[in-house]
């Protein structure tokens, strides 16, 4: 596409659904999605492409990978520039259109299926099989039980490795059971209580139905994804992002189980305790300053959205 036909392609998109609302995504001919942003990349890109192209076991351009709510996509055009075959499962129409426009304007939409769906009800025998699952900026949008789903459920789909990145509870203060187990974290309002199926579809920065969210502490995020199956999982460090004590990356990577040789016996399975990988310590009432100013803004945004 030249430059005119770009434009005219991203105007159709926004004449039905209206302006790209959060991904400022630079386009061939030096174009933008949004042209009332700061004209630069988003550094959590980066963070996605170095880290699984640091970890997977086969160069991007011969992986296949199942992008999970991408909102409106960056994550998803990279990898296909990457040269990877991509699959979406993203909730919102206006979301999947925005990314189709995107795709189209480089050339690349061969390489990517773009499917409306619920991230909670991903399965082999629908969407398949993937070298890499991408889960970043949902998990914090589920609630208990629809996090430990998507964590199983990807572990299931996933022949390599997973990466997430996601919001956590820097001082949890519930706990919820899931198979038996134990995860701490806080409870999180994603919309008005009694809203209506339409102002939760409009909320494109909330979930899609929960009222309620569940952010897992760091502890309890690293063991479920342990109990999931995974052999490895790394806390991702590169590509520095501003300062966000709550927003953390991780890797889950999928290997065979090695017998140590010294005291082979001895090495039961075990998980972490909470509050053992905090940053600080947990009754730092700083932290809990934090925290609590946080959720009263978060709230405040989420009342003015609806």
């Amino acid at each position: 596409m030249n430059h005119e036909e770009i434009v005219a392609r991203l105007d159709k998109t926004r004449a039905t659904y209206g302006p790209w609302k959060r991904e400022n995504i630079l386009l061939p001919h030096g174009v933008w999605t949004k042209d009332d942003s700061p004209k630069q990349p988003r550094l959590f890109i980066k963070r996605i492409i170095e880290s699984i192209s640091a970890v997977s076991k086969k160069p991007l351009s011969q992986c296949r990978i199942l992008d999970l709510a991408p909102g409106e996509g960056a994550s998803t055009v990279e990898c296909a520039l990457q040269g990877a075959q991509v699959t979406v499962v993203e909730a919102r129409e206006e979301n999947l259109e925005r990314i189709q426009a995107v795709l189209d304007c480089y050339g690349v939409t061969d390489q990517v299926t773009l499917t409306i769906g619920d991230v909670r009800s991903i399965s082999e025998d629908v969407q398949g099989r993937f070298d890499i699952v991408l889960c970043c900026g949902i998990l914090y949008h589920l609630d208990a039980k629809g996090v430990h789903e998507v964590v199983n459920r990807s572990y299931k789909m996933a022949d390599d490795l997973i990466f997430i990145d996601t919001h956590i509870s820097l001082a949890p203060n519930a706990k919820v059971i899931l198979d038996d187990d134990s995860y701490e974290g806080w409870y999180c309002r994603e919309h008005v209580r009694g809203a209506t199926k339409t102002a939760k579809e409009a909320a494109i920065y909330s979930s899609i139905d929960n009222e309620t969210s569940f952010w897992f502490s760091r502890v309890s995020l690293i063991n479920m994804l342990m109990r999931a199956g995974y052999q490895c999982v790394v806390e991702v460090l590169n590509t520095p992002m501003p300062r966000r004590p709550d927003r953390c990356s991780f890797v889950g990577v999928k290997s065979q189980a090695v017998s140590i040789k010294i005291a082979p016996e001895g090495y039961p399975t075990e998980f972490w305790d909470e509050g053992t990988l905090d940053y600080g310590r947990r009754n730092d009432t700083r932290i809990r300053s934090i925290s609590l100013v946080g959720r009263v803004r978060r709230r405040l945004r989420k009342l003015i959205r609806s």
